[in-house]
């Protein structure tokens, strides 16, 4: 049995690459990924800025029953979110002093949006990777 880096029981799941043409489609992936993924795990946003990274969170917020309005967290660098949603900027956290450790203790669903540009050394569970084109957003689920 595979475990996240919580210790809880994952299931792997394979997806290719997918076409979004809009926020129901983020929340139809949002929803397999909660439902394979338990609180815990962390899931790494990959892609150019506007490619739908923050929108993906957003839908996945709604899934997991977050009433409070989602936003990017490049202001503020980690944002946390009742219950179990913890997204943060990974290319401001790495100019910052503020520490991982005491989110990745607890029971979060940690997005991290720039993770290429941490300096501490995490395993994700889950690597979306985002793109866009003229039809809509693409994403890659490694």
């Amino acid at each position: 049995m595979l475990k996240n880096t919580a210790g809880h029981a994952i299931k792997v799941i394979v997806m290719p690459t997918i076409l979004c043409k809009n926020e129901l489609e983020y929340k139809n992936i949002a929803k397999e990924i909660a439902n394979h993924y338990p609180p815990g795990s962390i899931i790494f946003l990959e892609g150019p800025i506007g490619a739908g990274k923050t929108t993906f969170v957003k839908a996945f917020g709604e899934v997991i029953g977050i009433k409070a309005p989602i936003t990017s967290p490049t202001f503020n660098i980690i944002k946390t979110y009742d219950p179990h949603l913890c997204h943060i900027d990974g290319y401001r956290l790495s100019q910052s002093e503020i520490e991982l450790d005491e989110y990745l203790d607890q029971d979060y669903y940690i997005f991290i949006e720039w993770s290429e540009c941490l300096q501490q050394n995490l395993t994700p569970d889950l690597v979306i990777k985002f793109n866009y084109d003229h039809q809509g957003r693409i994403l890659e689920i490694d």
